[in-house]
This record gives structure tokens, C-alpha cells and sequence, in this order.
């Protein structure tokens, strides 16, 4: 929900006017907020990850190695952290034509659902198991990755998949007509 918010609050709340009112070009404006959006968001993802590690070293079992669960923890929170880039970069790129900020909850939900109900479908049909590339939430399944390592393929489609949604909002926000509310 972050990057769905990430354009269009501004519009939303009628505070756009004031950035157009500035010598800043539309593309400082994307670039600039989908910076500051994403260091909140890795702020909290760091907060998480620490959380984590806090509770397991607080709460595992006597003789469990602890180095080895940090180990296991990094990767699935360093795997998780380029699907979370991923529907951010979505999200951010669905701010650019969103008409109201009210509607981006709904949208940010509608998209993680819908991806998580295509990876549901790829597990349970064996004849849908190729739909499995359409759900980046399948790509970082902490069991999956326990057991088999990180899958670079889906790594790299979240990166490649993050860079041309965050290079489709320079083009859409850059072509917008901008509301301006009276």
C-alpha cells in the first residue's frame, strides 16, 4: 500500500500544487518519492528483521545454534525484501493513474491477494504449476527457500520487475494530466 499511496496522496489531499508551484520536474517528483517511500519502507523491514532475530534469540530451544538461524533468517528476510521491492514498485507504479488515494487500499489488496491466490492454484493443479512466475509471493515461501535455497530466476524477474514498473511511472506520471483542485 505504500507505493499506491506514493503519487497520488499528494493529488488526493490538494497539496500537489504547492511541488508544481516549485522549479522541480516531474521526474524529481517520482524519483524523490519513490526514494523517501522506500527508505520508510526498509526502515520498517529492518525494524522487522531485528524483531525477528530478537525474538528467536529469546525464545529458541536450549542447544539450537544460533549463527545457523541468523543464517536462515537473512536469507529468507534478504529473499523476501526483493518481493516486498517488487509489489512496492507496483504499487508505486499503479500511484501514477489511481484517480483518488481511497481507492489504493483496495487495489494494493486486489494485487497481493490475486498473486497469492495464482500461486494457491499453481501448488494445488499440476497442470497450473507454470502460473507459479505470476506469483511473486511464491518466490521467496520461507519452507521453499529453507530447503531449497533461493531461486536467483525469481529474484531476478522481481528486480527486472521492479525496475520497469518504477521506469513505466517516469513515463505515465511524466505524460499526466495533473488534477489540480479549485
Amino acid at each position: 500500500m505504500k507505493g499506491a499511496q506514493a503519487l497520488i496522496k499528494e493529488e488526493t489531499n490538494g497539496t500537489i500544487e504547492y511541488l508544481y508551484a516549485q522549479p522541480i520536474s516531474r521526474k524529481a517528483i517520482v524519483t524523490s518519492k519513490y526514494i523517501a517511500n522506500l527508505v520508510l519502507l526498509m526502515i520498517f523491514w529492518i525494524v522487522l528483521y531485528g524483531a525477528a532475530l530478537l525474538f528467536i534469540y529469546l525464545f529458541k530451544e536450549d542447544g539450537a545454534d544460533f549463527v545457523e538461524i541468523i543464517k536462515d533468517i537473512t536469507l529468507m528476510f534478504g529473499a523476501e525484501s526483493l518481493v516486498l521491492l517488487f509489489f512496492y514498485s507496483i504499487g508505486f507504479l499503479f500511484s501514477t493513474f489511481i484517480a483518488s488515494s481511497r481507492s489504493t487500499s483496495g487495489v494494493a489488496l486486489l494485487l497481493v491477494f490475486s498473486t497469492y491466490m495464482i500461486g494457491l492454484v499453481s501448488k494445488m493443479v499440476e497442470d497450473y504449476e507454470f502460473l507459479r512466475v505470476l506469483s511473486p509471493i511464491e518466490y521467496a515461501h520461507p519452507a521453499a527457500l529453507l530447503e531449497e535455497g533461493v531461486s536467483w530466476e525469481y529474484m531476478v524477474i522481481c528486480i527486472v520487475g521492479s525496475l520497469l514498473a518504477l521506469g513505466l511511472s517516469y513515463l505515465i506520471y511524466g505524460r499526466k494530466d495533473l488534477r489540480i483542485q479549485v
